[in-house]
């Protein structure tokens, strides 16, 4: 079956980028919905630190991005994009979840500028220490 064009091209990290872990899509972090794509895929994170992103990448294919302005030791997250194809997947709570993780780990605290950021750390206030 042919591949459908996308409505827009998604922002690309660069393959030097480290990667944060392949997860399967029941290993979000979120027990509300262990499995929220209904199937496996193989989810990767990409921190890419010169853009400022975190990236989401779905069998391989970018997805979606988390995009931040680090201001000392502090990350304000300020923007969460989906793209259009992958949405209503429940694929916001993993990108937004190991970006946080991932703050957390290097000891940075976070403004949630973002409402998919902020809306996440409101359903989930194991996050919420990182808030300044």
């Amino acid at each position: 079956m042919p591949r459908r064009a996308r409505p827009h091209t998604p922002r690309h990290a660069p393959r030097s980028a480290p990667r944060l872990g392949a997860m399967s899509t029941g290993d979000t972090g979120d027990t509300r919905r262990p499995e929220a794509t209904g199937r496996d895929e193989d989810l990767t994170v990409i921190h890419d630190t010169d853009r400022g992103s975190f990236v989401l990448e779905v069998d391989g294919e970018v997805a979606g991005h988390a995009d931040y302005v680090q201001l000392g030791d502090i990350r304000d997250f300020n923007h969460t994009v989906i793209d259009p194809s992958y949405r209503g997947r429940g694929l916001s709570a993993p990108l937004i979840a190991t970006a946080l993780d991932a703050t957390r780990a290097e000891g940075y605290g976070v403004v949630p500028s973002c409402s998919a950021v902020e809306g996440f750390m409101a359903k989930n206030p194991s996050y919420t220490d990182l808030v300044r």
